[in-house]
């Protein structure tokens, strides 16, 4: 386990470095803008459920996470649901996140990032991801620039794009999220894997193996460990 968490902190910090030679232009000729309140912490009615892992604390300044998706698309019977890594909202309520998405009437998962800022909520979807793809997601706070980045890495590339940057409250950080989220209650989940999830500790500098075991609620399960699990459902009796 220790080569494992060993393994993928190295393939943190090589994703990390060759973020910092990129920009959010990578993505700007392509990404398609949506004005929804979709996924918007707190500002809609809509049914939600998540499964997944929150850590709450100013000393988190990261989470990444592999999300390997479904070899077939979810019945999300007329709704839709997402994986993703993600910040708490700071104490502006600001948040920022990146993962992939399926609703009805997509043809198929779709990379998103989205954030909310100074009272504008902004959400892109700048390609489509296959069926069975593990690409490399996270967010982390980049000390050089002051602000917090959505980053993405396709199919274990060694290169990451750094999707958006976003000038979020860093004083009081309240930490991040890795999870899968429902807008319908009982629908399909998945199946998602999150694998090699870590978060990163400001307080020394470095990646962690994620420790905390996943919540989640019937009809809908979660296997493995702490840094490598699967959820899906919904499990029937």
């Amino acid at each position: 386990m220790f080569k494992s968490a060993s393994k993928h902190m190295m393939t943190v910090v090589a994703l990390v470095f060759s973020v910092l030679c990129l920009t959010q232009a990578s993505f700007a000729s392509t990404a398609k803008s949506k004005s929804t309140s979709q996924s918007v912490f707190d500002d809609s009615d809509e049914y939600r459920f998540y499964a997944g892992v929150t850590l709450t604390g100013p000393n988190y300044k990261g989470i990444y996470a592999k999300i390997t998706l479904p070899e077939s698309l979810p019945d999300v019977s007329g709704s839709g649901e997402s994986a993703w890594v993600s910040t708490n909202q700071d104490d502006n309520k600001h948040w920022v996140r990146t993962g992939v998405r399926y609703y009805s009437g997509y043809s198929s998962f779709k990379l998103y990032y989205e954030y909310f800022l100074n009272g504008v909520y902004e959400i892109h979807e700048p390609q489509s991801i296959s069926l069975g793809n593990q690409s490399t997601y996270w967010i982390q706070y980049n000390e050089s620039s002051g602000k917090w980045q959505a980053c993405f890495a396709e199919n274990g590339s060694s290169t990451g794009k750094v999707l958006v940057s976003a000038a979020l409250s860093t004083a009081n950080s309240n930490g991040v999220q890795v999870k899968a989220e429902l807008h319908k209650e009982g629908i399909q989940m998945g199946p998602f894997d999150f694998s090699g999830v870590m978060y990163y500790d400001s307080s020394d500098g470095k990646w962690h193996a994620n420790t905390v075991m996943p919540n989640i609620e019937p009809p809908y399960e979660v296997s493995g460990s702490a840094n490598n699990f699967k959820v899906y459902g919904p499990v029937k009796d």
